[in-house]
């Protein structure tokens, strides 16, 4: 299980293509985006059972949110629950570029 700092620290690296650019637009404009840990570290107090199988903790990094804001103002956010982080992120920024967009500016070409 990858550490909030480690995440914050490689989430973009998973980028690539039109993708990596697209975030680059973002940057430009001052938006910012990081991973956090709403359980500060502690473990879940969840469980759970899939499809009948058996109970089993779950693991407190499916509570880790990745949140994109722009000027004080968070434009997505959400929780990764069984998402991979990389796909996780990528749907945040995304969300929050076509919100930068239906405004105006020039993100998604």
């Amino acid at each position: 299980m990858a550490t909030i700092e480690e995440l914050n620290r490689t989430w973009h690296q998973d980028l690539d293509g039109l993708n990596a650019d697209m975030w680059a637009r973002m940057q430009a404009l001052g938006v910012t985006a990081e991973w956090s840990d709403p359980l500060e570290g502690r473990a879940s107090p969840f469980i759970e059972s899939m499809d009948g199988s058996p109970y089993r903790q779950v693991p407190s990094d499916e509570f880790y949110e990745f949140a994109v804001s722009y000027q004080g103002e968070v434009l997505a956010s959400g929780t990764r629950h069984r998402v991979p982080a990389g796909t996780h992120a990528l749907t945040m920024v995304t969300q929050a570029a076509r919100t930068l967009e239906a405004r105006g500016e020039r993100i998604i070409y």
